[in-house]
């Protein structure tokens, strides 16, 4: 059995929210593709698009609201999503 007929099996039996997930996923994944002389542009990729909007949250957001952002959320971001202790390293 192909990868693609075991993908069309899985969807018979899956949520229409995880179907809608996964082809929003797909079809960023095959934006991040590079095509035949097509350059990747935020109108036609959402992932760019979805980072020209971030970049420009962050480009707007006060110094002094930056300044309050926690250094170490990568490291401790169970801490700062759902109050699990904090695990030194």
């Amino acid at each position: 059995m192909t990868a693609k007929e075991q993908l069309l099996q899985e969807l018979e039996q899956t949520s229409e929210e995880l179907i809608e997930a996964t082809l929003a996923f797909l079809r960023s994944a095959k934006a991040q593709q590079p095509d035949q002389g097509v350059e990747s542009t935020p109108a036609t990729n959402p992932l760019l698009n979805l980072l020209a909007e971030f970049d420009a949250f962050a480009d707007n957001m006060p110094l002094e609201e930056l300044a309050r952002l926690p250094v170490d959320g990568a490291q401790h971001h169970d801490r700062y999503l759902y109050g699990t202790p904090k695990l030194d390293s």
